[in-house]
């Protein structure tokens, strides 16, 4: 069983399972940076104080060009292809330009929330990586308590900024609530692993 960026706190409750939100996922769109959450986020962590001023609008041209161009084609591992871990199951997806990879999704879903990272590359190297925790609200009545699967809230999202193979910048709102939160060193590293995967 491989490695992941995602630590599991498993709990024993209800499941989900992956085809119930595999339809949802797959029907949005890639992520995008905007202005109004370019503004909303807080700068938690700048590595490299004297990394090139150009250079992450430069990473922010190359992510919204690499999820507005249309004609890639698409390969989908699952779970045991990929991680072999994730209660509800778990996909690695890349997106392949004229047989470049350009693009990675990973999805794994847990009893208690949804992660998604995407991994944008240019040249074979990680420019840029988006981690989105979705959790779902835990209910807990007098007669009863569960997960409420229908109203999944958006716990933690994370920015990752790389040049030649080195975090210059992370934006980071939210917390963790139901997993750790990868490293850089763990997305690069991870990075590299699912290419080879995908590759294959």
């Amino acid at each position: 069983m491989m490695k992941s960026s995602v630590f599991l706190i498993l709990l024993f409750f209800p499941l989900v399972t992956f085809a119930q939100y595999e339809a949802r996922d797959s029907a949005k769109p890639g992520y995008i940076w905007n202005q109004k959450e370019q503004e909303a986020a807080v700068d938690t962590d700048i590595i490299e104080a004297n990394a090139s001023k150009n250079y992450i609008p430069a990473i922010r041209k190359i992510v919204q060009a690499i999820n507005t161009n249309p004609g890639y084609k698409t390969k989908t591992l699952e779970n045991d292809e990929f991680i072999g871990f994730g209660d509800n199951g778990s996909a690695l997806t890349g997106y392949f330009k004229n047989g470049e990879l350009t693009k990675m999704n990973v999805w794994v879903g847990l009893s208690h929330c949804i992660v998604t990272i995407e991994y944008y590359m240019d040249h074979g190297k990680l420019i840029f990586a988006f981690e989105q925790l979705r959790a779902f609200p835990y209910v807990d009545k007098p007669d009863t308590s569960y997960f409420d699967y229908d109203h999944p809230h958006i716990a933690l999202e994370s920015r990752f900024y790389f040049q030649d193979g080195k975090l210059i910048k992370k934006i980071s709102t939210g917390e963790p609530e139901c997993t750790t939160a990868p490293s850089a060193s763990t997305l690069l590293a991870d990075s590299k692993e699912y290419s080879a995967l995908l590759l294959k």
